[in-house]
């Protein structure tokens, strides 16, 4: 996931060239995906996290489909992206600086 096309991007089996700024939105419609299709890990969220009901509320507004003409990205690419992450045996979301000092960081709701 970058707005720029990279030579990083070449090993990647996809690349997600979201529109500038809408980083967030794209990864809540993620979030939407995994938490719609019951992709998580219902033990870990009990034992290991706070506050998920108030995710479960508040990402509805992130449906793919509505996202994808914010953030550039077809709503079928999220779907299928989100749910290879959600079911790999080790996913990681690995990001510099630019995200945590985003304008809208308080509204990214996964990390």
């Amino acid at each position: 996931m970058d707005p720029r096309k990279q030579n990083l991007s070449r090993y990647a089996t996809h690349h997600l060239q979201f529109n500038p700024g809408q980083d967030l939105s794209l990864l809540n419609a993620m979030i939407y995906t995994i938490i719609e299709e019951g992709l998580i890990d219902k033990d870990y969220v009990k034992n290991n996290t706070e506050g998920f009901e108030l995710l479960e509320k508040e990402i509805k507004s992130f449906n793919p489909q509505i996202m994808e003409k914010i953030c550039g990205i077809n709503s079928e690419i999220i779907r299928e992206v989100a749910r290879l992450y959600a079911k790999s045996k080790t996913s990681i979301i690995f990001w510099g600086m630019g995200i945590s000092q985003h304008v809208h960081e308080r509204r990214m709701l996964f990390a």
